[in-house]
């Protein structure tokens, strides 16, 4: 009895342990709880500075990025207004190499200013500029037209070197170097146009010397047609050597402008109905293809020459103390008119004419037969 009871006691006390732990565990657990729920409240209140924090330093950020914008415009347009200062200045004073360089800074920064062009400041600006550059580039083309014709004609037949009419004097360029700057700031349309006006004038007395029917614009008188061309070349080359930008490729133009229209002529004399001698056809095929080669070598030295020629420019403008560097788009002209090799441009117009001494070869090889 006395093991029944002690073991009855021992259940008693375990069962009160086991109310007591349970207890203290649900007590803990609710204490657990509110430790939760407060630290929860203290991390959204911490999430809530930390953001607010963040608000402040992004609105800093901002704030500072327009300044820095701000300052960067307000330089900029600091420097286009006296860069358009010194430009009026320049230009009217007749010192086209300056300008020339002015208008290349002036361009590259009139389009950090292009979002803006409803301002009434930076639109009187470009109105300004845009009449400065009609006006240099009136002025380049009035002295271009001073070079003249490099290769006359006579009345004989004969070519004469002409007489530029360039001149020193005031109000006029100092030199062809300083009008091809401008027509390179002035812009591709422009410095196109010009090229094509200048190349169609030295190739006029051309047309003049061999019209068709005239005394020498037979097949048997090529020769003097790829004389006369030579001869252009040669006095384009003692007069304007260091005049024009290499990658005008002024020497190019005139072959390529000398070609097509000998293409032309050739075409007219071989499809006029006349008949054409096997001699003459073959001697004159002969001396194009001479002709091909000799200048294909005088354009690939010319090309070679031309790649070695750098590919950036910087424009230095002194008053404003900045320097500039900018991509030459100029060394880059792209012109399909004068690309690629001319062997064959010329010599190919006889091919469909050929049909005389492909006869006269049968001819031949039928008698060795027999």
């Amino acid at each position: 009895d006395d093991e029944i009871s002690a073991a009855v006691h021992a259940q008693a006390e375990a069962g009160a342990r086991a109310s007591r732990d349970i207890c203290d565990a649900r007590s803990a657990m609710n204490e657990l709880g509110s430790k939760i729920v407060e630290i929860k409240i203290k991390a959204e209140e911490s999430e809530s500075i930390v953001r607010e924090i963040c608000r402040e330093i992004k609105s800093l950020d901002i704030a500072k990025r327009n300044l820095q914008t701000t300052m960067t415009a307000l330089k900029r347009m600091h420097m286009l207004t006296a860069a358009v200062s010194q430009l009026r200045s320049s230009s009217a004073a007749k010192r086209y190499g300056e300008a020339a360089n002015l208008l290349e800074a002036i361009g590259h920064l009139i389009s950090y200013f292009e979002p803006h062009g409803d301002v009434p400041r930076i639109s009187e600006l470009k109105a300004e500029v845009a009449a400065t550059r009609k006006r240099l580039e009136d002025e380049v083309f009035e002295a271009f037209k001073k070079i003249g014709k490099l290769v006359e004609t006579t009345t004989a037949g004969r070519t004469t070197d002409g007489k530029s009419e360039m001149s020193q004097g005031s109000g006029e360029f100092a030199s062809l170097s300083d009008a091809c700057l401008v027509l390179d700031a002035v812009g591709q349309a422009a410095r196109d146009r010009q090229m094509a006006a200048l190349i169609q004038n030295q190739l006029e007395p051309y047309a003049q010397l061999f019209p068709r029917g005239g005394q020498y614009s037979s097949l048997e008188d090529v020769d003097r047609r790829f004389s006369w061309i030579r001869r252009l070349l040669r006095v384009f080359q003692e007069r304007f050597h260091d005049s024009f930008p290499i990658h005008w490729q002024m020497e190019r133009r005139l072959i390529f402008g000398f070609i097509e229209e000998t293409r032309t002529m050739f075409l007219e004399i071989l499809s006029s109905g006349e008949e054409h001698s096997v001699t003459a056809i073959l001697k004159a095929l002969q001396k194009s293809l001479v002709f091909e080669k000799e200048v294909q070598a005088r354009l690939d030295d010319l090309d070679h020459r031309r790649k070695k020629s750098d590919d950036t420019t910087t424009v230095e403008n002194t008053s404003i103390n900045k320097n500039i560097t900018i991509p030459n788009k100029n060394n880059t002209i792209h012109d399909n008119k004068i690309a690629g090799t001319v062997l064959g441009t010329l010599s190919s117009v006889f091919d469909p004419f050929m049909q005389p001494y492909v006869a006269l070869e049968k001819k031949k090889y039928a008698r060795n037969d027999e």
